[in-house]
Formats: structure tokens, C-alpha cells, sequence
């Protein structure tokens, strides 16, 4: 699991530093929207 999290960051800094802010933003999205979804039983 900490690997996953490890793996999503890093992808994470290489949109970043790809300038490309539009994907970033949407693959933040989808990260919380996948998270929400993951925790949302938990709560």
C-alpha cells in the first residue's frame, strides 16, 4: 500500500513538472474522487 502511494506521487511529480496543469488537475480529480470511493465505506 505505501508503495502505491509512493508510485502515485511520483506520477504525480511528473505531471507536475510537465507544465501540464489541465492534467494535473484532472488526475488529482480522479485520485479524490477514487479515494472517496476507497474510504467512503470506512466512514
Amino acid at each position: 500500500m505505501v508503495n502505491d502511494l509512493e508510485n502515485k506521487i511520483k506520477i504525480m511529480k511528473i505531471l507536475y513538472n510537465i507544465k501540464n496543469k489541465k492534467l494535473y488537475l484532472v488526475f488529482m480529480l480522479f485520485l479524490l474522487e477514487n479515494a472517496h470511493q476507497f474510504f467512503s465505506p470506512i466512514i
